[in-house]
């Protein structure tokens, strides 16, 4: 069932894809989208749910959970209700509980699948909470911080922080507790925002300035205020970051002066170009 799921929706929607418009690519969508419904009213999804939990093989494990996230994938995204459903029905057969578990001692490879499931869930709300009352948001700080973590799932691992604090301050605030600050100013310390996870790194981290004073105050005890600022003045930002580096800058409560300086330093380059 695993290999059949994850065969089928790797060839159609790879064909696809969501932004495809052309008749082929509408039919190729409704199949996908029936297949998807089979699955699900054959009791599909608490089965995949059992072999991920169950199987002692990296490979079944890896299929599994592609086709999980296959189901809750949302494409096309005019159908984002139905998928929402099947979200919700994977949350509440056991699906979080065991994807945590999963990424607790899984090998790197299962992790990134794993990963896909979870961004996709944390697309919503209501699985967002289930997550984190899981404990999801320390798990994914430990996994990021952790030696054994590979350089490809530590992406997702960024990715999925950025899912968990997406419109939700109580994650938010979270991740401050957690120590997720100094890991973000860390990371973009260390490495441009010129590559797409620290992208998502510096959307995160403007997200948690704003969620609370004890925030802010860590961005400031961090030293946040200089490794943002040399961030932009050394051009290890993309363009469309340094809103958010400013913003975060201002949110955490420094001198307007400071976020002026930056911007100035973006028009002479726009001027130089």
């Amino acid at each position: 069932a695993c290999a059949l799921a994850s065969l089928v929706f790797s060839e159609l929607e790879c064909t696809a894809g969501a932004e495809a418009f052309s008749n082929e690519a509408r039919a190729i969508n409704i199949v996908c989208a029936q297949i998807r419904a089979s699955i699900v009213r054959g009791n599909g999804i608490h089965k995949l749910v059992d072999i991920l939990k169950t199987s002692t093989q990296d490979n079944t494990k890896e299929q599994a959970a592609f086709a999980l996230f296959c189901i809750s994938y949302n494409a096309p995204l005019s159908n984002s209700r139905q998928y929402d459903m099947y979200k919700m029905a994977i949350a509440k057969s056991g699906g979080v509980e065991v994807i945590i578990g999963q990424l607790k001692s899984a090998s790197n490879s299962v992790k990134e699948r794993l990963f896909s499931i979870f961004i996709s869930l944390c697309t919503m709300y209501e699985s967002q909470v289930i997550i984190s009352e899981c404990g999801g948001v320390r798990l994914v700080l430990e996994i990021l911080n952790s030696w054994w973590t590979s350089a490809a799932c530590r992406k997702h691992a960024i990715i999925a922080l950025y899912s968990l604090a997406m419109n939700n301050v109580e994650n938010q605030v979270s991740i401050g507790k957690n120590g997720g600050i100094e890991y973000l100013l860390r990371i973009l310390k260390k490495r441009p925002l010129l590559e797409c996870p620290h992208h998502y790194a510096m959307v995160t981290l403007y997200w948690i300035a704003k969620a609370s004073p004890e925030n802010k105050m860590k961005i400031v005890r961090a030293n946040g205020r200089e490794i943002l600022r040399d961030l932009v003045r050394d051009g290890n930002c993309f363009k469309d970051s340094i809103n958010f580096v400013t913003h975060t800058i201002f949110s955490a409560g420094y001198n307007f002066d400071i976020c002026r300086d930056m911007d100035s330093w973006n028009h002479e380059d726009n001027t130089d170009a």
